[in-house]
């Protein structure tokens, strides 16, 4: 009987172990899984002339524009898990960008504006506007 015990026993820290460990192995794939910044964000409902578009492309550039008005093109790089800093290819501004979810993003310009962008699309899309 003594013997069953420390079979039971030992049964049930291998499962307690290995459900531990799937946990771990999750959370860890969960945590360094990189956010998805290419595609297209807009601060509105995409119908007015007026929302800004942010659009990041996978050779780390991105572009800002509103319909038919081209604002600025510059690099992006990341500074930590959720924040990348936008620099114009000027290098005279620089925004920050937070994603505070897979969709979201606040930016943060170097006029001290914020904008909350929503992405629209998972492919960088430019709407009525040509890029220089």
């Amino acid at each position: 009987m003594n013997k069953e015990k420390h079979e039971l026993i030992l049964i049930i820290f291998l499962i307690l172990s290995i459900i531990v460990n799937l946990g771990l192995l999750i959370y860890i794939d969960i945590s360094n899984n990189p956010v998805k910044i290419i595609g297209t964000y807009c601060e509105g409902d995409q119908h007015d002339l007026d929302d800004i578009h942010l659009v990041f492309r996978s050779d780390n550039f991105y572009d800002i524009y509103k319909q038919f008005e081209f604002i600025e093109s510059g690099e992006y790089r990341k500074v930590n898990k959720n924040i990348y800093s936008l620099v114009s290819k000027d290098g005279d501004t620089e925004h920050f960008l937070i994603f505070e979810d897979s969709n979201t993003v606040t930016l943060l310009n170097s006029a001290d504006e914020t904008y909350i962008l929503t992405r629209i699309n998972d492919i960088p899309s430019y709407i009525n506007v040509e890029i220089p």
